[in-house]
This record gives C-alpha cells, sequence and structure tokens, in this order.
C-alpha cells in the first residue's frame, strides 16, 4: 500500500489586497487556534525600508568629547575650587566616571582623557592612587601607539607635602598649563625646600616648563624676591602668576587663633621685611623680569604698615561697629581715617615701579583691607589723586618724582574729637584691590579698577 503525505500550504494573499507598510512579523491564525508567525523577507524589508531612506542617527565627535569634558568639570568643579573634593577625585571616578569607560574601547579613551585633563589630590593614599593609575594607562596605550596617562593632564593641584614624594612623576607631565600649591601645611623653611624641589623637578622636564602658563601658590609663609626669581628662573613661559600669603588669616575661629595665623605668617612685609614700598616695587620686578610673557600679577600681601593689623585689635572695644580681625578694617573709623589713604597711595605707586619692569604686564592687584566694597563707596572714592598714577619711561625719574608721595612710617597722627568716618553698611568686601597698565607715548599709567 502506498504511502502519501499530503503538504498543506498556505494560501497567498489576495493580489488586489493593498500593500501594507507594516515591518512587523505578520500574524496568521491556524485551523487550530493558534497562530503562528509569517516572517518578510529581507529582500521585502529592504524594499519597504528603502522608500523612506533613514539613515542611522551618529552624534559627531565634537559634541560627545563635549558632553563628556563639561560632565567631567561638574564632577571635579568642588576639586579645583578652595574646598577640597569630599572623598577625593579617586572616589568621583569610582562612584561617577567609571561607569562610562565601561561602553567601548574607544568611548574609554576619550572619558579617560577628558577626566584626567584635570588632576586634585590631597592626601597621600589620593595621590598614590592617581599617579599609580596614571602609570597604567600610560603603559597599556604605549604597546597601542597611542597617547595616554599622564600626557592628558593638564591642570595639577596638590598640597605642598606631597610635592616632594611625588617628583618623580611630577616630571612625566610634559603637557601641564596650569599649577597650583596649597602652603597651608607649610612653614617657611618647608616652603623654600617645597619651591626649591619642584622647580629643579620643572627644569627636568622641558616640554612641561615651556607649556606651563599660569602658576598659583596659596597661603604661602612668605612672598619675596626669593620666591619670585625661582619663579622666573623657571618658568619663563608664565602668563598668570598668583601667589598670596593673606588666605592664612584665621577669620573662623576665636582671636587667639586669628592673632595667632598673624604670627605665622609674613602679612605685610613693609617695614619688617622692606623698609619702603620703593624697595619692595624694585626686589619684586627685578626678579620678575625675565617673563617677558607675564601680564596678570597677583600678590595676595598688605601694603599697609605692617603694625595696622595688630593697632586694629585695640580699636575694636571702643567700636562696637566691627570685629578685632582684618575682614572689618574698612568699617573701622580710627583705621580709615590713620592708614586708607597711605595705604591706596602706596599701591599705586608699587604697582607703578613693577609696571616698568614688566612690559608685558596688564593687571596687577594686591591684597587690600580698603578695596571699594559697595557704590556708595565708589562715589566717595573717585579721587584720581588716590586712583590714577602716571609716570614716564624712565623708572629712576619717576622714583624721585614721586619719593614723598606714599611714605611715612609714623602715620598715628592725632585724631580730632571729631574726626568720625561713619562706617560703611555693606555686608562683604573683596580684600583685594587691581589696577590695569595702560602704556602709550612711552608713559605708563595705573588706574585702579573700582
Amino acid at each position: 500500500m502506498a504511502l502519501t503525505r499530503t503538504l498543506s500550504l498556505p494560501r497567498q494573499a489576495s493580489r488586489t489586497q493593498p500593500p501594507t507598510l507594516n515591518l512587523l512579523p505578520v500574524r496568521r491564525y491556524g485551523s487550530t487556534g493558534g497562530y503562528r508567525l509569517r516572517l518578510r523577507s529581507s529582500i521585502d524589508t529592504a524594499i519597504e525600508a528603502s522608500k523612506y531612506d533613514l539613515p542611522a542617527l551618529r552624534v559627531p565627535m565634537e559634541m560627545l568629547e563635549e558632553i563628556i569634558e563639561q560632565y567631567a568639570t561638574v564632577i571635579l568643579a568642588p576639586a579645583i575650587g578652595e574646598n577640597a573634593y569630599p572623598g577625593s577625585q579617586k572616589t568621583a571616578y569610582k562612584m561617577l566616571f567609571a561607569p562610562l569607560t565601561l561602553v567601548s574601547k574607544d568611548f574609554r579613551h576619550l572619558a579617560l582623557r577628558e577626566f584626567f585633563r584635570i588632576l586634585v589630590f590631597s592626601t597621600t593614599e589620593d595621590s598614590t592612587g592617581l599617579l599609580k593609575f596614571l602609570d597604567l594607562l600610560e603603559a597599556q596605550y604605549a604597546t597601542k601607539g597611542r597617547f595616554g596617562g599622564y600626557r592628558w593632564v593638564r591642570f595639577l593641584s596638590a598640597p605642598s607635602f606631597l610635592i616632594p614624594p611625588n617628583i618623580r612623576c611630577l616630571q612625566n607631565l610634559n603637557h601641564l598649563e596650569e599649577l597650583r600649591v596649597d602652603f597651608s601645611h607649610s612653614g617657611l623653611i618647608l616652603q623654600r625646600s617645597c619651591i626649591g624641589q619642584l622647580f629643579s623637578s620643572l627644569a627636568a622636564s622641558q616640554n612641561s616648563v615651556q607649556n606651563l602658563t599660569s602658576l598659583k601658590l596659596t597661603e604661602l609663609p612668605r612672598v619675596d624676591a626669593q620666591l619670585l626669581g625661582y619663579i622666573a628662573k623657571g618658568l619663563p613661559n608664565l602668563v598668570r602668576l598668583h601667589c598670596t600669603s593673606t588666605e592664612s588669616l584665621d577669620l573662623d575661629c576665636c582671636a587667639n587663633c586669628y592673632e595667632d595665623s598673624m604670627s605665622r605668617i609674613n602679612h605685610s612685609p613693609v617695614p619688617d621685611i622692606f623698609p619702603d614700598v620703593i624697595r619692595l616695587a624694585n626686589a619684586f620686578g627685578s626678579a620678575l623680569v625675565p617673563l617677558k610673557n607675564l601680564t596678570h600679577i597677583f600678590f595676595g600681601i598688605y601694603l599697609s604698615p605692617s603694625d595696622m593689623l595688630e593697632m586694629h585689635t585695640t580699636h575694636a572695644p571702643d567700636d562696637t561697629t566691627c570685629s578685632i580681625t582684618v575682614e572689618s578694617v574698612y568699617n573701622c573709623a580710627q583705621c580709615v581715617i590713620i592708614y586708607e589713604k597711605l595705604t591706596k597711595q602706596r599701591e599705586l605707586l608699587t604697582s607703578l615701579i613693577v609696571a616698568h619692569y614688566l612690559e608685558s604686564l596688564k593687571t596687577i592687584s594686591w591684597s587690600s583691607c580698603f578695596g571699594v566694597p559697595c557704590e556708595e563707596a565708589r562715589d566717595k572714592n573717585s579721587n584720581d589723586a588716590e586712583n590714577v598714577l602716571q609716570g614716564g619711561g624712565d623708572l629712576r625719574t619717576d622714583i624721585r618724582l614721586f619719593a614723598n608721595f606714599a611714605w611715612s612710617s609714623n602715620v598715628f597722627d592725632r585724631l580730632s574729637d571729631d574726626a568720625v568716618q561713619m562706617p560703611c553698611k555693606c555686608e562683604g568686601h573683596g580684600f583685594k584691590t587691581s589696577f590695569s597698565v595702560s602704556r602709550a607715548s612711552e608713559k605708563i599709567k595705573v588706574s585702579r579698577k573700582l
């Protein structure tokens, strides 16, 4: 008996049925109540997709780089600022950035490059972990013929005590553009030791010396000509220089802590270190002469007499409008009468003399207790004699001309009973005064920015 097999083929759709645009599989019910999936052929799908001509969407590489760069900047913003990142950059990488490195090899390279443009560490554990990771990345990408690791770093911020232990690694930062060092944990001896090792390390790497254009040294025990000489010799292409001591004053605790912080730093070098502001200006200016590209300077020192802050502490009990700290000097009636005019004249003359030495200088700033804090005070301080000074092209002639402009270390004039300065009512103060430098017809003019 011959066996026959009957094949049941699905009926084809009627030719009169309109074509469908649905690209999903079509459900077809069978005789048992279930349904089977009829898949379209790749040829049919390609023909229907070609009708719409929809190209694959791609994010431009430039846009992707910008997004990752902004994300990395937001993550590290607290670390770049005055307050250290809570948990360190190492912790920020593990918690917020590491997942980006798992997308793909190329995306990993892009993400790591943007994240390590900034390098910030505040503890020994932090620095050890980050530098070892950079060592590993440097070796991995070198085997693939790609740049990585230390070559990504453009910005470095670290406390002074972490500089000497990591000198070897710092020599590998060949593309460093901005350096910040915090000396809040250092005394004068440690400052000199750290500065010496730092610039010896930078000198060993010629690329670092050539690329570094911005230097910020904060909470220094002393800002002097020796320090500036190290900087000028080691960083010939420097454009911005920021050296401060006044940030070390303790304004957040008690009077004893404040007075103790004053004794640890040289916040006012005249007349303790320099007999007058002319010698200070000549020493600073001559030390910075090799810096031909220097355009912006901030010296965080006071040009008022060195005993002003101590005298201010004796004014406070008689004047209930101010405390004993430096942040209230501008609001102290007696200090304003005794010191304000003298200090502003010193700031003008010192800025002018320094500008004689630096042809590229555009702005110079100083820490000051008598900056202009509010609109009302700006109107009162519009006197050109205190805010503008112009000199000729000869430095020696200008010094003789202004020899009696701003000095007398004995500034304790007797106060009359009716000489009362109304305190300023504003709540904030910048504790900084800035001057713009302009040159025309072989003359130099410095103007206070109000």
